[in-house]
């Protein structure tokens, strides 16, 4: 959700159309936070299920980053515990998905919620990641041709609710004469760099991207997992909060 009263009015009809689907659906899966889905009362016969967007548990979110000034959640009131008890926040889920038992004391702190309620499956995502790996970096490689003259570095830092200096730092110092860099930010995040040699690959998302990387470079995303999956050498970032 973007700012500015045009985008709120925006997402207060996205809400309403989230609403209708709710009150008709049987099943309802999600993965992100979904305000009427913790909000609202509803029909004892609505089964929701969280599956999250991530495959395991990296950083902190929902009640793990209350209280803490810097947070990489999208949502501001996450930082505020009064208006996070208030607006119920990942409440009414009957279910969620996660990877590795290991990762279960960590989803329980984040959802606030009972081990009993977390199936330990994993998502599909890892299936697909494996499955169409090799189809994926084919399809890359046709539309851009020069991601096979140098070794690719994929740089996919995490979200940040801020300007962060350290992005343009890494692209100025970077060694273009023997790597290509690909550089792909949050989706929620705008950063515009000054520089024409980086490679965006347009029309492939983030996941694809994967497939033709040979070094993934990020901070505290859990796109390293997605990398783990596919044997990629991990370099992590890690430039301190300001």
């Amino acid at each position: 959700m973007g700012k500015g009263i045009k985008e709120y009015i925006k997402y207060n009809f996205h809400i309403y159309k989230q609403m209708y689907h709710i009150a008709t659906s049987k099943v309802c899966i999600i993965d992100s936070y979904i305000i009427p889905i913790s909000v609202l009362k509803h029909k004892k016969s609505l089964y929701v299920l969280q599956i999250w967007h991530s495959i395991g548990k990296i950083k902190m979110s929902g009640y793990q980053t209350l209280g803490h000034r810097k947070s990489t959640s999208v949502f501001d009131f996450e930082n505020n515990k009064k208006t996070a008890m208030i607006m119920q926040m990942h409440k009414n889920y009957n279910n969620i998905i996660a990877g590795g038992k290991s990762f279960n004391e960590f989803y329980c702190k984040s959802f606030n919620c009972d081990e009993s309620l977390i199936l330990n499956y994993g998502l599909p995502r890892i299936d697909v990641l494996l499955r169409d790996e090799v189809k994926t970096k084919k399809a890359i490689n046709k539309k851009y041709p020069d991601t096979t003259k140098k070794p690719n570095v994929c740089y996919l830092p995490t979200f940040r609710k801020y300007d962060v200096p350290e992005l343009k730092d890494f692209v100025n110092g970077f060694d273009f004469e023997k790597f290509n860099l690909i550089i792909r930010c949050h989706p929620n995040q705008k950063v515009e760099f000054n520089c024409d040699k980086l490679m965006n690959l347009d029309g492939f998302s983030t996941i694809d991207i994967l497939s033709v990387a040979d070094y993934v470079i990020t901070d505290y995303s859990a796109v390293a997992l997605e990398a783990m999956v596919l044997d990629k050498k991990i370099i992590y970032y890690l430039f301190v909060f300001k």
